[in-house]
């Protein structure tokens, strides 16, 4: 169940493409009309999943197309991923998303790994190097997770608190929802003197994140899609040329 388990950071490590670019700051503030953007991307990603619930067979892949199931189906050694940046007002959108076919898995076995989030610090390391679980209901968690990576010389960190929906549809079908409700960029992370930055002292490198994860057990297997969806404010075009390679590192690695 590796591949289950490594896709499940899909989301901090789309987020962490633009934590290693290193430009500055341009505002102190997200405009309205990035937020704006950034809204309408959310309500379409969760009107869809509530429209393609209905139907189990087809929920992990209905939305993407008879390709994306055939490479569903075919994948024996990893997820197949796609998406990629769109610019909004002020910012840029960075939408993902990751399917994978466990053979032999059950959605128990995932749904297990999902809420283990104190163990999210050994389960994903080195990515994350502090897990903690702070509250839950019967469906509904709190968590805090740090973040730290490394590129081009630079090492750069984020810490969260996490919500997280649990939707089960039958025993075999269900998805996830979680949001960031706060994210602080970090100063020398993972050190003594790491501190937390302040907003306008940020570089907005990662300002919202949200990720749905679907997943459909049949008599094969375990059906799994991770979307990831993350805002960053807008990157210089002089170091445009060093986000394509980081997100291709990152899609192989997941």
């Amino acid at each position: 169940m590796t591949n289950f388990k490594r896709s499940t950071i899909f989301a901090a490590a789309v987020g962490f493409v633009t934590l290693m670019t290193g430009h500055n700051a341009e505002a102190a503030t997200i405009k309205t009309e990035t937020l704006a953007a950034w809204d309408q991307r959310i309500a379409e990603s969760e009107t869809k999943v509530i429209a393609e619930r209905a139907d189990p067979e087809r929920f992990v892949s209905a939305a993407h197309g008879k390709a994306a199931k055939a490479q569903l189906l075919n994948a024996a050694e990893g997820p197949a991923i796609w998406g990629g940046m769109s610019a909004v007002p002020s910012g840029l959108i960075h939408h993902w998303t990751g399917v994978v076919f466990v053979r032999d898995a059950h959605a128990r076995d995932l749904v297990r790994v999902l809420q283990d989030y104190d163990a999210y610090s050994d389960i994903f390391k080195p990515a994350v190097v502090e897990s903690n679980l702070v509250g839950q209901t019967s469906s509904s968690f709190r968590y805090r997770l740090k973040f730290v990576e490394k590129g081009f010389h630079v090492k750069a960190g984020l810490a969260g608190d996490f919500r997280t929906d649990y939707f089960r549809l039958d025993d075999e079908t269900g998805y996830t929802i979680t949001q960031a409700e706060r994210l602080v960029e970090l100063q020398n992370p993972a050190t003594t003197n790491e501190t937390e930055l302040l907003f306008d002292a940020s570089h907005g490198y990662v300002e919202r994140m949200f990720t749905i994860v679907r997943y459909h057990e049949t008599a094969g297997g375990l059906s799994v899609e991770l979307e990831s969806i993350v805002l960053s404010r807008d990157i210089p075009a002089a170091v445009h040329w060093m986000v394509a390679p980081l997100v291709g590192r990152f899609s192989r690695q997941t």
